[in-house]
């Protein structure tokens, strides 16, 4: 299969992140909102490249 190029104007991480969350809230339905935000928090440590 060729390989595309990803424009910058496509969302394809928000997408992915999104998805993701889904899956994971869906697998861990018994997390706390402290579990959810810490997470979060993560993910945004490493979105901001720290």
């Amino acid at each position: 299969m060729k390989v595309r190029s990803i424009p910058l104007t496509e969302p394809t991480i928000a997408q992915s992140l999104r998805m993701l969350a889904r899956c994971w809230a869906t697998l861990h339905p018994s997390a706390t909102i402290e579990e959810r935000q810490f997470l979060a928090s993560l993910v945004a440590t490493e979105l901001a490249g720290r």
